[in-house]
């Protein structure tokens, strides 16, 4: 007991000094190092209420499995030659490594994919990382979020599955978070897996397509039949519908890419040795003068909203200016509004943005560290036209750009942080190493 009062003490006094002590207990001696900067972070964890991530819900590993299968499988393509995991890979941080992702038509893969003129289109935004997105306080899911789940009521664009009462109840009561609904859409997306002139996409309705996949592409193979029997035992293959579709790959998608294991996270937990000195100085910036934790605030790093950062707006000829959540909610105070990803294993995940537009994490800090000159002198990086046919441009407008910087709601970052060379160094390696879950560089 005395010990503990002891080490308890000190950990009160790390803000004015650093100390060394052993801590004799049952396994050994090991000696534990407490600087001021652990006392400073220690600090900033109680203000921002940071705790270890907590494990969402588990789903059977049978359901897994079939997930899996799903999530690989290029038959839920129109063309069959594009899965979810060609744009989610292992390795490119569970994204496609591309500013714009590339569905069914492209050819190639990481990192030499590209889109062929005449049979793929660019899709208009950039594909999200997977790390993490599948937990309940998680409301809505894409950039614009148009898919939600909110108090066990879905919304999608599409009506029969979407409101308090839908007409595909029997599709919606399968739905136990909004990554149970979004693998559905892409399915339905002519840029993404649908394609055009083909056998789904020339279906005449969104339930027409789904239903297709399940029964003509999924159950008319015995290994699918079996693990649906296995995934669902209560469920006679007669009565499966898309909705068993969408809950097999949500429940993949929330194991597959679960990251809580970062020197970020043993921190939190209690081992002041799991980040590096650099690490602890940029863990400092990103909860101080960096303002990081504005939007990617709490344990997720999210803050599960909306939120401009002033992205430079970068597209395909002809010009389309992407409002962003407002095309959800027709209101112009969302506008150029993106949804604010969390940021386990973000060092793993570039591009980043909705668009893709900042290449790496040193482009990202530079943008946030000032963002009006960011938007004044953003250029395209070199290495993104050769995926490409179609030409990609910049918008230049200086009134769109002012709208952009004046949609952001926090003025430390309308303004500019003024962080010196070394935050922002130290503030890159803690994005890049203090925030990667280890396990998954080895994928």
């Amino acid at each position: 007991m005395k010990n503990v009062l002891l080490v308890s003490f000190i950990v009160s006094l790390v803000g004015l000094i650093g100390f060394s002590f052993t801590n004799c207990g049952g396994g050994g001696r090991r000696t534990v190092v407490i600087t001021p900067t652990d006392g400073e972070l220690n600090s900033l964890m109680a203000v921002n209420n940071l705790r270890p991530l907590q494990l969402p819900p588990q789903d059977s590993p049978d359901l897994i499995a079939l997930g899996k299968a799903l999530f690989n499988d290029v038959a839920l393509s129109g063309p069959r030659d594009t899965s979810c995991a060609t744009c989610h890979s292992d390795v490119a941080g569970s994204g496609d490594g591309l500013a714009f992702a590339l569905g069914t038509g492209a050819i190639g893969t990481f990192p030499n994919r590209r889109q062929v003129n005449g049979r793929s289109l660019p899709v208009g935004r950039h594909s999200p990382s997977l790390f993490n997105l599948v937990r309940p306080e998680q409301p809505h899911a894409v950039w614009d979020g148009r898919l939600g789940f909110i108090s066990g009521i879905p919304s999608s664009p599409v009506a029969s599955i979407s409101g308090s009462n839908p007409s595909r109840s029997d599709i919606t009561s399968l739905f136990t978070n909004v990554f149970d609904i979004q693998p559905l859409f892409p399915l339905l997306s002519p840029r993404e897996l649908l394609g055009t002139n083909n056998s789904l996409a020339n279906l005449n309705s969104e339930e027409d397509i789904w239903e297709e996949i399940l029964t003509r592409r999924l159950l008319n193979q015995p290994s699918y039949v079996q693990l649906f029997s296995r995934a669902f035992p209560t469920t006679s293959s007669a009565n499966l519908n898309p909705g068993h579709i969408g809950r097999a790959m949500g429940a993949f998608m929330k194991a597959k890419f679960l990251a809580n294991n970062s020197p970020f996270d043993r921190y939190i937990a209690g081992d002041t040795s799991a980040l590096t000195d650099a690490q602890k100085r940029g863990m400092k910036v990103f909860y101080t003068q960096g303002a990081c934790n504005s939007c990617h605030s709490g344990t997720a790093m999210t803050n599960n909203q909306f939120a401009s950062s002033g992205v430079p707006q970068i597209g395909f000829s002809p010009f389309f200016d992407d409002l962003g959540r407002e095309e959800v909610t027709n209101n112009p105070n969302d506008r150029y509004k993106f949804k604010i990803p969390g940021l386990r294993n973000v060092g793993l995940s570039a591009p980043f943005m909705h668009n893709g537009a900042l290449e790496n994490l040193e482009a990202l800090v530079e943008h946030y560290n000032d963002i009006p000159r960011s938007l004044s002198n953003y250029q395209i990086p070199s290495s993104y036209q050769r995926h490409y046919d179609a030409t990609i441009i910049h918008d230049t407008s200086s009134a769109r750009n002012s709208l952009r910087l004046n949609a952001i709601f926090d003025p430390r970052l309308r303004n500019g942080l003024g962080l010196s060379s070394q935050q922002k160094e130290d503030l890159v390696e803690f994005l890049r190493n203090g925030l990667t879950d280890e396990s998954f560089r080895q994928r």
